[in-house]
């Protein structure tokens, strides 16, 4: 089955993200590090989480959001909620029990998981007018992975498990 050159460059910027990520949250001394921008229309946060007991919550509401979590660890729970319109959100878990949710609501929103570990499960539900989501899991527990897409207009879901 081979992949177009569209969802293959996502694949790929999703991959350099994730290992970027992974090598920065090596480097950090902390548990928990927050960052956030705030604009008037334009909102950026992440939490990039190092330890052993890891868990992190992110709600964001207005214009072009943009959430990151990275986390690396062992017991790994993220859940990043935005509403609103042009929302990304990432979230990119390597450790032991990862789970992850992602929930949208508004139009033009991108959600992407990337999990590496042993029990993930993962969640992106959307509710809106176009957008898309990729989740990438590798290791060995897969299941259960759900993608819940509410919207009008194209929708683009890609999801690959190794």
């Amino acid at each position: 089955m081979s992949l177009d050159s569209k969802p293959r460059q996502r694949l790929s910027q999703a991959g350099l993200l994730f290992a970027a990520s992974t090598f920065s949250l090596l480097a950090m001394a902390g548990d928990l590090a927050i960052r956030s921008e705030l604009e008037s229309s334009h909102s950026v946060a992440d939490i990039a989480q190092y330890g052993f007991r890891n868990e992190a919550t992110l709600s964001q509401h207005g214009l072009a959001n943009v959430s990151m979590i990275a986390q690396q660890g062992v017991m790994n729970t993220a859940i990043s909620v935005q509403q609103g319109s042009g929302n990304s959100a990432y979230i990119l878990q390597d450790g032991t029990l990862n789970e992850a949710n992602i929930l949208q609501q508004g139009q033009g929103h991108d959600a992407l998981i990337a999990q590496q570990g042993i029990s993930q499960s993962a969640l992106i539900q959307q509710t809106g007018l176009g957008g898309g989501a990729m989740l990438l899991q590798q290791g060995s527990s897969q299941v259960p992975v759900s993608i819940i897409q509410h919207a009008r207009g194209r929708m683009q879901v890609q999801v690959i498990q190794q």
